[in-house]
């Protein structure tokens, strides 16, 4: 049975599972990232705003926490190049949030040359040229444009040198390794990763996101077409009880085997759960060779 909280109240229904207090956690999540800031000597935090829940959520985090003068949002989309331009709607969607924080620095950067530079570069140009749909190809030059908007955020930080980046990843999207390791999973710091997905549209409501954006279907705009449930075979409704049943706190797994979550089709929960073993790697410390004297 689904069900909502005066306290986390949202335009979607949100099993009773997985409401959360959302005004507390808004108000806790800032003071947290407003020392974080602070305490390393820094005054501001540049992010990428993609017009999705996600970035919306932490952009108004980020003003709450160190005032909108000190949030700096750049909306990346990949326009005039060689390829499918993203959606226009993304663009529209990330002007609507970055309206709500007039104070807040917006700016719009199409990376577009710079990610076609590194296609032709790569050899990945031909390999579209010589067949669109070759899924390998457009997986690449999805990711590529995914670590491009890393590299313009880093350039970005570096050249304010008070300046921090801040992250935009949630619980859901790390266990199930949806995310591109050096690309949108980059960042300095986060304030999302304790969150499902389904917490994070209560966040949402909470703090002032545009219902446009809370409404709008999750995509990463990656390729025409792309929606985020579409591709991974599931929704995120269903991953969220299956998670929340299995890693009921952040970090803290339970043991599997235990019964699903009641209305969860087994087929639905395996699929989960593989996906989270799948992209095990993803989440895990990187190998280190430590040397011969360490054996």
């Amino acid at each position: 049975m689904s069900t909502t909280s005066a306290a986390s109240a949202t335009r979607r229904e949100v099993p009773a599972t997985l409401c959360i207090d959302a005004e507390a956690e808004l108000a806790a999540m800032a003071e947290w990232l407003a020392g974080m800031v602070r305490g390393v000597g820094m005054r501001r935090v540049v992010m990428g705003l993609s017009g999705g829940v996600d970035s919306a959520v932490a952009a108004m985090v980020a003003a709450r926490a160190l005032g909108p003068e000190n949030v700096v949002l750049l909306s990346m989309p990949y326009g005039s190049g060689r390829h499918a331009a993203s959606a226009p709607a993304s663009l529209n969607d990330a002007r609507a949030v970055a309206e709500r924080l007039p104070e807040a620095e917006w700016r719009m950067i199409d990376i577009a040359a710079a990610v076609d530079a590194s296609a032709a570069a790569s050899g990945l140009h031909d390999l579209l040229a010589a067949d669109p749909a070759n899924v390998r190809a457009v997986l690449a030059l999805g990711n590529l444009k995914a670590r491009q908007r890393a590299v313009t955020l880093y350039t970005f930080a570096n050249m304010a040198g008070d300046t921090l980046v801040l992250g935009t990843e949630n619980r859901t999207e790390n266990l199930l390794g949806y995310f591109t390791v050096h690309g949108d999973a980059a960042s300095d710091l986060e304030v999302l990763s304790p969150f499902l997905k389904t917490e994070v549209w209560q966040l949402a409501e909470a703090s002032g996101v545009p219902p446009v954006v809370i409404d709008k279907a999750p995509s990463a705009d990656l390729w025409p077409g792309q929606t985020d449930e579409s591709e991974l075979g599931f929704t995120y409704s269903e991953a969220d009880q299956v998670l929340a049943h299995y890693w009921p706190a952040f970090g803290a797994a339970r043991p599997r085997g235990e019964s699903i979550p009641e209305g969860i089709p087994e087929a639905v929960a395996a699929a989960v759960l593989a996906r989270v073993d799948a992209t095990a790697w993803k989440r895990a410390a990187k190998p280190v060779y430590p040397g011969r004297s360490a054996r």
